[in-house]
């Protein structure tokens, strides 16, 4: 897709929302205050079967929306989506061929038969990480790979967060209070975690007390954002307008999360900043009542989400989508990037059963990674761990002759602004190989790889959707100047 090289610009579109965000909870764990709203009207669903767990036969597809401009809503807000340098370690990673993909395993028909596994991320090695016979699901991965954030009736008064070790060891109780608390994200910086609160899920358990619930999506009233530290303190509300809202997403950079709401009447896509201020709607038409699983890429250029039962991807720069990927019969749910954001990890519901599959970001090559009678769900791919919780002192690595670096693996860089001329890509570390892109003046990478010292410049592997394949070798610079600089 061919893009205007600047800066990331989320060109949202604000709807004069009067939103109290920022009560804060006197107790570790939120206790919020939630009026009952009246019944959102939303849009029918697709048909579906009377069995529970079956996919709807047939399903809308939505891939004649435009996303165009509204003239009549001003200001844009603006934002530059930065990927923040990981938190430090104090255990060693694996190595990039041994990421992890955690996910919610239900062997039965109830809530108290799931369990939070990872496996490989080709599917294999499945390991079972919690043994507490009550619900224990919708896993995500710290920035730094050593832990898992999850959802846990083990308190027996509905959903709390927990975290663990990657091994499911030392288990931490993060919120303890009347509500029901599911859907936790880790924020990009390592600094925060978002979470929904809902009140109704008190006395019927986790999401209504049903797996078939839980599969298709049901939203509960009154459920409200909030975020709060990775031990359980200050808790902050974020979303107050006693309406539905669910499904948080954190940018890149930390700096904002989306997530879903029927504030307006119906279910649509949100954006905020990280203390709640500035509500704003994406320019989308009302979600169906099967949309929601919001995943923001960590280039910052894509949002996967979920609406009638497929996943779809939107553009953040233009507003637009760019593309539906999946088409089926079945029930798509939980898409997921991989670090490099060349693959998406999902799950799918086939003949009552669900199972998580992978598939390149445009939607083809899926392969399936679980198999057998249980239901697998919810995957959350675990962040890229090849070194990239340090910066490795270019001198160190052969054939280099400059000696310097201000960038690492993991995080973003942007072209110069000062520079005269396009960045070339090319499709190796060396002046040598073939140019396959050019990337302007302010244009925004993801660092894959690197670095690599060739002929006296420093190369790093990047992916850009202005790369042909979305994959490339560019050089940050020479002795002498800098035509790579971190992206702020």
């Amino acid at each position: 897709m061919n893009k205007k090289s600047t800066l990331l610009a989320l060109k949202l579109l604000p709807v004069g929302l009067s939103i109290a965000g920022c009560s804060n909870a006197a107790t570790l764990a939120p206790t919020p205050t939630i009026p009952t709203p009246a019944s959102p009207s939303t849009p029918a669903a697709p048909a579906r079967s009377t069995n529970p767990l079956q996919e709807p036969s047939a399903k809308p597809s939505r891939s004649d929306i435009s996303l165009g401009t509204s003239t009549s809503l001003s200001p844009t807000l603006t934002a530059t989506a930065t990927r923040p340098t990981p938190l430090p370690s104090q255990s060693p990673l694996p190595n990039r061929e041994d990421s992890k993909i955690a996910y919610t395993s239900c062997t039965g028909n109830d809530l108290n038969s799931c369990e939070v596994y990872v496996m490989n991320a080709d599917g294999s090695a499945p390991v079972r990480l919690t043994h507490n016979s009550v619900w224990d699901g919708s896993p995500d991965w710290s920035p730094d790979g050593i832990k898992l954030v999850f959802e846990s009736d083990l308190a027996g008064n509905g959903s709390e967060i927990y975290t663990m070790d990657a091994d499911g060891s030392n288990l931490t109780r993060l919120t303890n209070n009347t509500t029901s608390d599911t859907s936790p994200a880790w924020s990009p910086n390592g600094n925060r975690i978002a979470f929904v609160s809902a009140p109704d899920l008190a006395s019927t358990g986790h999401r209504g007390g049903s797996l078939a619930s839980l599969l298709r999506g049901v939203a509960h009233p009154g459920a409200e954002v909030f975020v709060m530290n990775v031990d359980g303190s200050d808790p902050l509300q974020l979303t107050n307008n006693g309406a539905t809202n669910y499904g948080p997403a954190w940018s890149p950079d930390s700096k904002r999360i989306l997530f879903i709401s029927d504030m307006e009447g119906c279910a649509r896509i949100f954006v905020m900043d990280a203390d709640g201020s500035n509500q704003a709607r994406f320019a989308y038409p009302c979600l169906s009542l099967r949309g929601r699983d919001l995943s923001w890429s960590l280039d910052g250029l894509q949002i996967a989400f979920v609406d009638y039962a497929e996943i779809f991807v939107m553009d953040v720069e233009i507003r637009s989508l760019s593309g539906q990927l999946t088409r089926t019969d079945a029930s798509e749910e939980s898409p997921d990037w991989s670090p490099d954001g060349t693959k998406l990890v999902f799950a799918q519901g086939n003949n009552g059963r669900f199972q998580v599959y992978v598939m390149n970001a445009d939607g083809s090559g899926k392969t399936i990674l679980t198999r057998g009678p249980a239901n697998n769900f919810s995957p959350a791919w675990g962040p890229a761990t090849e070194s990239v919780l340090n910066q490795h002192p270019i001198s160190d690595l052969p054939d280099c002759t400059s000696g310097w670096t201000r960038l690492s693996a993991g995080g973003q860089a942007k072209v110069s602004a000062a520079s005269t001329t396009p960045n070339r890509v090319r499709e190796g570390p060396s002046t040598a190989q073939p140019s396959i892109a050019l990337l302007y003046p302010g244009s925004v990478v993801k660092l894959l790889e690197g670095p690599i010292c060739a002929e006296g410049l420093v190369f790093w592997k990047v992916h850009s959707t202005l790369i042909p394949g979305g994959v490339g070798w560019t050089a940050e610079g020479d002795e002498a100047d800098y035509f790579l600089e971190p992206s702020d």
